[in-house]
């Protein structure tokens, strides 16, 4: 993934919330890379990192042309969560 969008704010790349039926934007995901699935990339170890859901998300939109600035938006939010529950 060429780019993690979790805050600074909340341990960025290296920060993952526990996976619970609630899906949260910074729970890990399997990600194809450096080889996207749709570019024929497979599941393999070689092929594979964690990425957050929320960032998964982002990277396949801007790679697919799909809109994602209310992802954005969610990023700015949480950004402005953590930087609350800091202070």
């Amino acid at each position: 993934m060429p780019e993690c969008f979790c805050p600074e704010e909340l341990g960025g790349a290296c920060y993952f919330e526990p996976v619970t039926a609630e899906l949260s934007d910074w729970m890990p995901t399997h990600e194809h890379f450096p080889g996207s699935k749709r570019e024929g990339g497979h599941r393999d170890l070689d092929n594979t990192v964690l990425a957050h859901r929320l960032c998964n998300r982002i990277d396949y939109s801007i790679g697919s042309g799909r809109p994602y600035a209310k992802d954005l938006a969610r990023v700015k939010a949480a950004r402005e969560r953590a930087i609350q529950d800091n202070n």
